[in-house]
């Protein structure tokens, strides 16, 4: 397992700051963390996935993130000068996490420079991303977002298979992709009439991501 968290620290780092950790499973649909909660653990994604959400001014819950196995979740909540979650964390599926206690992984922070250096380029790289997520939100047409989400999907499911099964819906990818369900609907409907995907009640799968990648450059 290459963990986004650990990325560049030796082998014995790596099991150092494992070693803080407990298996944690959680059931289909389970809530990891609730909005409100305090940010007590940071969780290491070893099997299934985790959907972050949170709600809009309308009251409107919408998918802002899913993370998949190797990815951490809960970290940008834990280090936050307000450490309460002001999203929640949702199992897609059957997961199992290594749960790190914040004020353990701080200590190890402390401790040993390198793990403190991986945590600051993990979080400069995701605050990139984020601001990536932005720029696109407000110039690049909702179509082609929808597109860019799809493909951000198919890395996180990506099995090493030819073909790709993504099991949200299109309220969630509606909320990843910021548009309405309605545009979802159309470019999934548009892309499905072109080959490129196929649509399923609760899931999709993706037939040809290169050319998917090809309309959303």
């Amino acid at each position: 397992m290459e963990w986004a968290l650990l990325r560049g620290l030796s082998e014995k780092a790596v099991n150092k700051v494992l070693s803080l950790g407990r298996s944690r499973r959680f059931a289909k649909k389970e809530v990891v963390w609730h909005e409100g909660d305090r940010a007590e653990f940071i969780h290491l994604i070893r099997t299934g996935r985790i959907a972050v959400r949170g709600m809009t001014s309308l009251g409107e819950i919408v998918t802002v993130i899913v993370f998949g196995p190797g990815d951490a979740a809960a970290l940008v909540g834990a280090a936050a000068t307000d450490p309460y979650f002001t999203t929640s964390g949702v199992a897609l599926e059957p997961t199992e996490t290594v749960a790190i206690r914040v004020d353990e992984f701080d200590e190890v922070r402390r401790r040993l420079p390198a793990v403190n250096e991986a945590v600051v380029h993990f979080l400069a790289d995701r605050t990139l991303g984020l601001a990536q997520q932005l720029v696109e939100a407000l110039y690049v047409p909702a179509d082609v977002r929808v597109l860019k989400r799809l493909l951000v999907l198919c890395d996180v499911y990506d099995e090493g298979d030819d073909r790709v099964v993504i099991p949200l819906t299109q309220e969630d990818l509606a909320g990843l992709a910021g548009v309405t369900r309605p545009t979802v609907n159309r470019v999934l409907k548009k892309e499905e009439a072109r080959g490129t995907l196929k649509l399923s009640r609760g899931s999709l799968t993706i037939l040809d991501r290169q050319s998917l990648a090809a309309r959303a450059d």
